[in-house]
């Protein structure tokens, strides 16, 4: 029963993570360079990362008494509202990789940032660029 109620969910939550990662480095040379990228390829990075966004509600909403911070601590989770940001942040970088606005890339790498902190994925200090020159729009 405590497997399937919650070692299986929070191992599929802990999966669409991964996946979330993957997908930040597999597809980098897309997102961070949507001009150059075909029109093809755009599109499917854009509907990857909204299926991802998708995907960390859904698996989030099988954990039961996920809510409660002893469960969350138990198996190292992030909060809801650190979820909530990171499929905001993920839903905006396929949005920007859209736009013609001088200020997509700053955005695509800001928002991409945010959305690997706000579920505490690691990012190497030598792949990251920090907010201080990077030209965003603030929320």
């Amino acid at each position: 029963m405590i497997l399937k109620l919650f070692i299986e969910p929070v191992q599929q939550f802990k999966k669409t993570m991964a996946e979330i990662a993957h997908t930040s480095v597999c597809y980098s040379h897309a997102i961070h360079n949507a001009d150059l990228m075909p029109k093809e390829l755009r599109d499917e990075v854009y509907h990857k990362l909204r299926h991802l966004s998708g995907q960390l509600y859904a698996d989030m909403e099988l954990i039961p008494l996920f809510p409660y911070p002893v469960l969350r601590l138990f198996f190292q989770l992030p909060q809801r509202t650190q979820i909530y940001k990171t499929a905001q942040h993920l839903i905006a970088v396929g949005n920007w990789m859209r736009s013609s606005s001088q200020h997509k890339f700053d955005n695509i790498v800001g928002e991409m940032q945010d959305a690997c902190d706000s579920l505490g994925l690691y990012t190497h200090p030598n792949d990251r660029i920090p907010d201080e020159h990077l030209q965003r729009f603030r929320r």
